[in-house]
């Protein structure tokens, strides 16, 4: 831990990492249950489990959404009326406190989160008269969990960069998240759909040929035990007689 960053913004970085991991775990895990199709539903495969076990973490350890707009309790005063708003997202918005400066401000993802803590600054700026409060509620809470997750990415992105992820990943991550809100690309890169589009499929026509070498380098592959993981352990499974006993050991040797 930087001794040097404030324990408020370490909880900041805390939240946006759980935001961005939490919806990358469970959108990656469905897609891929459904691409192995009846597969990924068998147990012994452990996509399904996994899936489970992660929404069971996400729930224990607090709702997304929830410690987006209520980690913490602020009061802040707009033109001597009390309001009352919470979460990481508003702190954000209210100049509470920043997050570390970005190492590639030039980034895409930089400019993204930059470009909607300012836009939400900017709308809390133009409330006016009695109804502030419910203009809070109503046209900023809904975006609190984009800009945090805005900020998880960009924070994911400088760390792989900063610590040497190779740049064929890096274009691939900064691609996909761009397509999870191409208007605010189309509007303020500015780079059209098409463009996006492009970007992405370049990226993973450069990434792809190189998967097995990044998979290994995770150095996940002696924790992976799913059948359908290699041709070998899958070979091996249509050739072993599969009993409900077999299948229960292997779930819970898992």
């Amino acid at each position: 831990m930087d001794r040097d960053i404030p324990y408020i913004v370490h909880q900041g970085i805390t939240a946006a990492f759980k935001a961005v991991l939490t919806r990358a775990t469970q959108e990656s895990l469905y897609s891929l249950a459904e691409r192995c199709g009846t597969q990924g539903l068998f147990g012994y495969n452990n996509i399904v489990n996994n899936q489970i076990e992660a929404r069971g973490n996400s729930i224990a350890e607090g709702d997304t959404l929830a410690l987006s707009i209520r980690a913490c309790v602020l009061q802040f005063r707009i033109d001597h009326k009390l309001m009352c708003c919470a979460g990481l997202a508003a702190e954000l918005i209210l100049g509470r406190y920043d997050m570390p400066q970005p190492l590639y401000p030039s980034c895409l993802l930089s400019m993204y989160e930059i470009g909607l803590i300012e836009h939400a600054r900017g709308i809390v700026g133009s409330f006016e008269g009695a109804r502030k409060r419910e203009e809070f509620n109503w046209r900023i809470l809904p975006r609190c969990q984009i800009l945090v997750e805005a900020v998880g990415h960009q924070i994911a992105y400088e760390s792989a960069a900063y610590y040497g992820v190779d740049l064929k990943l890096l274009d691939l991550y900064e691609a996909r998240v761009m397509l999870r809100d191409p208007g605010w690309f189309v509007k303020n890169a500015p780079l059209d759909t098409e463009t996006q589009l492009k970007m992405e499929m370049e990226a993973m026509d450069a990434a792809v040929p190189r998967l097995e070498e990044f998979l290994d380098a995770t150095g996940a592959g002696p924790y992976c035990t799913a059948p359908i993981a290699s041709n070998k352990s899958w070979t091996d499974l249509k050739h072993m007689r599969v009993t409900p006993g077999w299948i229960f050991m292997r779930i819970t040797r898992n």
